[in-house]
């Protein structure tokens, strides 16, 4: 799945002009139903969940899709959009590999600009199992604690199992929050 380019050079005989011998041709594979595995964990089919998520954004989906995480913490502040072919009949579950010691951590610093760890924004058919999710500011007091943890907007049908939420142990601060939740849509 993903992104592609083709290209093709035509050569004819007696051609002068060659700024016109070459043809481009870009165009997207949706993922087809089946299990895709991100993370550093033997045979992966992602390094990162952003690569993951640049392709799943430009693909779409033609089937259910699991994408399943390494026992490993992502360090990664994570966006998802709406995305081309989710619907009740193809989702889009991410969960941590089976037989994993511990869940995976998508771990993150969120900021004044972007305070999240996770957006989904438009995100439609998404469960998440066994996955925690964690906030961890590093400066800051008072008001200035940036620690989001999941900022949902416009989205429906996402679904939480045996996952963790949670930001960084702090004081009272009204810039941090494990859920935002946004829009009469949701």
């Amino acid at each position: 799945p993903g992104r592609h380019t083709v290209t093709a050079v035509v050569q004819v005989a007696y051609d002068t002009v060659y700024s016109n011998d070459t043809i481009r041709r870009t165009f997207n594979v949706r993922f087809c139903e089946g299990s895709y595995t991100i993370g550093s964990c033997g045979t992966t089919d992602y390094p990162s969940l952003s690569v993951a998520m640049d392709t799943l954004h430009n693909a779409g989906v033609a089937g259910n899709i699991v994408f399943e995480l390494c026992d490993q913490t992502f360090n990664e502040q994570v966006e998802l959009g709406n995305i081309p072919g989710a619907d009740f009949n193809h989702r889009i579950t991410f969960t941590t590999v089976s037989g994993a010691s511990n869940m995976a951590k998508i771990m993150h610093t969120p900021t004044s600009t972007s305070n999240y760890v996770m957006r989904l924004n438009a995100s439609n058919y998404i469960p998440f199992d066994s996955i925690e999710f964690y906030a961890n500011y590093t400066s800051g007091s008072g008001n200035n604690i940036y620690a989001s943890v999941l900022n949902i907007e416009g989205s429906r049908n996402i679904a939480f199992r045996n996952c963790t939420i949670r930001s960084k142990k702090t004081t009272a601060s009204t810039t941090n929050a494990n859920l935002v939740v946004l829009g009469s849509e949701n």
